[in-house]
């Protein structure tokens, strides 16, 4: 659906975008209920594709939470060299 686009033997980079429900903080503390929001990837040819999963704001833009994250399990399954920039907390949402 989404990652068609994308070549799985290629470097990919994923980056979880994270949403707070709470204004006073960032979006960066899992174990306080913070969840992702969206998926950000591109490949070495800059192609790109954010897929929205639970926006506070424009909600009908969203993407079914479960049925996305099946996709990008099986696409990152299949992936060879997938890079992140803050694999830490992406681990934990």
């Amino acid at each position: 659906m989404f990652l068609d686009e994308f070549d799985p033997e290629k470097r990919v980079w994923i980056d979880i975008e994270s949403i707070s429900w709470d204004d006073a903080r960032g979006g960066l503390l899992p174990y306080h209920g913070d969840r992702v929001a969206g998926v950000a990837i591109c490949d070495e040819t800059e192609r790109a594709v954010y897929i929205p999963l639970r926006h506070r704001t424009q909600q009908d833009a969203c993407v079914p939470f479960d049925e996305a994250i099946a996709e990008l399990r099986a696409f990152a399954a299949k992936c060879t060299n997938i890079q992140n920039i803050k694999l830490k907390f992406d681990l934990h949402s």
